[in-house]
């Protein structure tokens, strides 16, 4: 069960984007041992819609993006 994030905490967290739940949890740890809300997106659309909710930074992880050509990257991001 996901956690209830105070509205105005959703401004400054950070999302994390990572082809993997294993390749999040380094991050995830470092951000949170900086006393930094952090939470793990598994996917684009997922990312998208907390972006949309409200976050301070997006962290995409090396190998996160596949192979989606960068244009298709920038639509997603346009919305």
């Amino acid at each position: 069960m996901a956690k209830k994030v105070p509205p105005q905490a959703l401004d400054e967290r950070i999302l994390v984007l990572a082809p993997s739940k294993r390749d999040s949890q380094e991050p995830l740890q470092n951000l949170s041992n900086a006393g930094i809300l952090a939470e793990m997106c598994p996917d684009m659309k997922e990312l998208c819609a907390k972006l949309h909710a409200g976050a301070g930074a997006a962290l995409i992880v090396d190998g996160a993006l596949g192979k989606c050509k960068p244009s298709k990257w920038a639509n997603t991001f346009a919305d």
